[in-house]
């Protein structure tokens, strides 16, 4: 639009020329060679363009300076991510009598970054799957398995109904897991 402070107007403005001939061509679809010698001027069409003072000298000697470059790229550990899978989502033990004992395997499955140590806790209203839930023999309040990042493990869920239970009917509780790094 303007090269220091000089704007276009009427007809006069700025044109440029290569090797001393002014193209018909705008300077932003012209494509220059090597060697080429761009001059730009203020003035109107038919100008002459006027003489440039750029010399080369064919006979200097070439010289080279090398600069070594070197980058050290530290990308940052990512968060570490908790995250596991258990299936099924549903356990059904089936029929029991009192006395009877029923056992489902679940499995358990490290998805995360870290490795992880599993508990586990039921929540129950008659407290048949939370004093009588076993997880690998185990009380649940005493339950723990520590699973390495990627790999996976099974445990078996045993429901035993205690002799003296007297309540009849559907029983449902929820069995939550717990994940720590």
């Amino acid at each position: 639009r303007s090269i220091a402070g000089e704007e276009a107007s009427g007809v006069r403005g700025w044109f440029y020329a290569v090797n001393g001939t002014s193209p018909n061509v705008g300077a932003g679809a012209y494509l220059l060679n090597n060697n080429d010698t761009v001059v730009w001027f203020y003035g109107q069409y038919g100008d002459p363009v006027p003489a440039c003072n750029i010399t080369q000298n064919p006979n200097a000697a070439a010289s080279q300076s090398i600069v070594g470059l070197s980058v050290t790229i530290e990308i940052p550990a990512p968060p570490p991510v908790i995250a596991f899978t258990v299936s099924p989502s549903a356990l059904n033990f089936g029929t029991l009598r009192p006395g009877q004992q029923s056992a489902k395997n679940i499995g358990i499955n490290n998805t995360g970054t870290v490795g992880l140590t599993i508990t586990a806790q039921v929540s129950d209203n008659a407290n048949l799957f939370g004093d009588n839930l076993r997880l690998d023999s185990q009380p649940i309040q005493n339950w723990r398995a520590n699973l390495p990042m990627g790999q996976s493990r099974n445990a078996t869920a045993a429901l035993q109904v205690p002799n003296n239970f007297t309540g009849a009917g559907i029983r449902n509780a929820t069995l939550t897991f717990w994940a720590t790094p």
